[in-house]
């Protein structure tokens, strides 16, 4: 019977490599699976929703043709399901970008409350939906009518998206500095699959097109999470070999405050990341040295931050040094950064 229909036989094969993607993925990095940070675990549960849309949304597009009476609720279920896993995914989406650019947890309680809260409206309506029909209806072949409730779901869907490419616009206006986060890869193949799905009510492209986005992505982003530390959160040294090559900011210049701690554990790693300035890096030099990078600060922030971290430290009962250079205009970053090694 599915062959009756090419679009639903089509959604079928879509959501089957979407998932095997999403599987791949997960499959063959040692980081997502682990998920030991922040962003690891959001990016892992974005992954394991996309796994879950596709699975639903094939099980839906699979009730077409069926027996109306005996398979309904099952097509009910499915449906609804499949409407309420791309919320979360965009939802899921939005939090990552903004804890991948400021690290904040608060930032994410502040930000995003209202965001959640159109997401339960949104999961109630379809919930009364089940009983009502008022988002959509359902046909004598199980194919759905979708009526304004819907689109005014759809419209927020599309708000959420283009709210996290607000985020990125916004810190990179604000900081000029380093970052490897980059939403095209992810955003380009989630709006075709939007779009051929609201073109095509009845062909499902939203799974594969974040799949797809998903991955590349992954793929983008892999140098970064290569350069970061599992562990700690803090960038490998070989991040230094990647700034050297960054043309030099005229305007903001840079600051580095090396802090030495001969006894360094992870009670330093964790006093360092508390006092780390949210718009700069943290790199581990090695076993005993960590370099943070940050904007032009002014003298009086860089005093206050090494008096900070050293009364933390020997509070801790650890013994630490710092120093600190601030580049000069005109110096290149590679001049910069090799007053560091």
């Amino acid at each position: 019977m599915l062959l009756e229909h090419p679009l639903t036989l089509t959604t079928l094969i879509l959501d089957g490599a979407a998932i095997l993607l999403m599987l791949c993925l997960l499959l063959f990095s040692g980081h997502l699976r682990r998920h030991k940070r922040m962003e690891g675990k959001l990016f892992f549960f974005i992954c394991v929703l996309t796994i879950l849309f596709a699975v639903v949304n094939a099980g839906s597009h699979a009730m077409h043709f069926r027996d109306y009476d005996t398979w309904i609720v099952a097509a009910k279920i499915c449906r609804t399901l499949s409407d309420i896993a791309p919320m979360l995914i965009l939802f899921q989406w939005m939090v990552f970008v903004d804890y991948t650019l400021y690290k904040s947890r608060d930032n994410l309680l502040r930000r995003y409350k209202f965001a959640f809260v159109l997401i339960l409206l949104c999961i109630v309506m379809l919930i009364v939906n089940l009983f009502t029909g008022i988002a959509y209806e359902f046909d004598e072949e199980l194919f759905t009518h979708a009526h304004v409730p819907f689109y005014v779901m759809l419209i927020i869907e599309y708000l959420f998206l283009l709210l996290s490419f607000f985020v990125i616009i916004q810190y990179r206006v604000r900081n000029k500095g380093q970052n490897f986060f980059m939403i095209f890869p992810f955003a380009i193949p989630v709006l075709a699959g939007v779009a051929l799905n609201d073109i095509h009510p009845e062909l499902g492209t939203f799974g594969i097109g974040t799949a797809v986005g998903l991955v590349m992505m992954y793929i983008f982003m892999y140098r970064g999470i290569a350069l970061v530390d599992e562990d700690t959160g803090f960038y490998k040294a070989d991040l230094l070999e990647l700034l050297k090559k960054v043309p030099a900011n005229s305007e903001i210049g840079g600051t580095g405050i090396v802090f030495t701690c001969e006894n360094a554990d992870e009670k330093i790693q964790k006093i360092l990341a508390d006092n780390k300035p949210a718009d700069s890096i943290m790199v581990q030099l090695n076993e005993k040295d960590y370099l943070l990078l940050a904007a032009g600060q002014r003298e009086s922030a860089i005093k206050i931050l090494i008096e900070c971290v050293t009364e933390e430290a020997e509070e801790a009962g650890l013994k630490i040094s710092s120093r600190y250079e601030r580049q000069k205009k005109g110096e290149s970053s590679e001049e910069f950064l090799k007053k560091f090694e």
